[in-house]
């Protein structure tokens, strides 16, 4: 490790909870502390210079080297989606844009911090969803959004917590609700992949595209059916976290990564997504997963294998 590393929370009631971001000189981290049964959330900045801190005279050796904090804000307290019923691994990460610090609790509320100086700039509640409802026709998949930080789009901070099953904008200066998806409407996504134009586009077990001003669904891939006990799922269906890379989304499925344009198809009728072509997985022995592009190569991780794909490879054929 480089000098002054690694940092640890000052005792065994905080953590760090998740990946760090970071600018030139410090490290913006989300924290919680655990305090009778709930959960604190906090966002810490701590300098990034490594020059290591004395250790204290008289410290023995369990002596944690909590660095130097320039300061911490604290963001709510609240109760975790399971409850404390269920064994839960939380990573909660920010989202960093000029100046600002944007945090998805996952625990009924997003807030705003100035990252200079920890200033709180505003907070917003949203209505948590009751999880484990009993209802056989009402998809939780939401409780699965894992990672899902904000997403800043100009004056917008969209946001698709684990503990709600809508997705909604907020304005980026005040945390005024710019608008919200109805329920049962996308509430199968579990990743907010980024923004073309005037479309959001995100994913789960479908593939979407949202107005980005109003959140109505633009276009919805497969076609939606009606979805409850009694009917099948879509076909294709959502695996794995897909990328917006160049010109296109990447989205993986069970079978294939499916391949389209960012931009939706527009005609008198509506939208249409505009299929590129089809990546087949099962001839390789392999099944969806996670997607990353890194020096022009395709990258998926599954749950036990990692395949890198190339412009050397067989050519796919058209997606329908």
């Amino acid at each position: 490790p480089l000098n002054g590393f690694p940092l640890q929370p000052e005792s065994m009631n905080w953590s760090f909870e998740g990946t760090p971001v970071a600018d030139e000189s410090h490290i913006y981290v989300a924290m919680r502390r655990m305090e009778q049964g709930r959960s604190q959330m906090h966002i810490a900045c701590f300098d990034l210079p490594t020059t290591p801190l004395a250790v204290p005279a008289g410290a023995d050796e369990n002596y944690r080297n909590a660095g130097r904090l320039k300061w911490r804000t604290k963001l709510c307290s609240g109760i975790s989606p399971g409850g404390g019923d269920l064994d839960e691994i939380s990573h909660v990460l920010l989202a960093f844009d000029s100046g600002m610090l944007f945090c998805n609790t996952n625990l009924g509320v997003v807030a705003a911090v100035s990252a200079d100086d920890g200033r709180l700039a505003w907070v917003m509640k949203y209505p948590r969803a009751e999880f484990r409802s009993g209802d056989p026709d009402k998809n939780e998949n939401h409780f699965f959004r894992d990672l899902n930080p904000c997403l800043v789009a100009g004056d917008l901070v969209i946001v698709a917590p684990s503990d709600c099953e809508r997705i909604f904008a907020l304005r980026r200066g005040t945390g005024a609700l710019a608008w919200t998806t109805p329920p049962g409407v996308a509430a199968d996504v579990l990743h907010l992949l980024g923004c073309r134009g005037n479309s959001l586009i995100c994913s789960g077990d479908y593939l979407y595209w949202l107005d980005l001003q109003s959140g109505a669904v633009q276009v919805q891939y497969p076609a939606p059916s009606t979805e409850g006990t009694m009917f099948a799922a879509p076909n294709p269906r959502g695996q794995g976290r897909g990328i917006l890379a160049g010109e296109h989304v990447y989205w993986p499925t069970r079978e294939h990564i499916l391949v389209f344009h960012q931009s939706p198809r527009q005609a008198a009728g509506g939208y249409s997504p505009q299929g590129i072509k089809e990546i087949p997985l099962f001839p390789r022995g392999a099944v969806g997963g996670n997607l990353v592009i890194a020096e022009g190569k395709l990258f998926l991780a599954t749950g036990d294998k990692l395949m890198a794909f190339g412009e050397s490879n067989p050519p796919a054929r058209p997606a329908a």
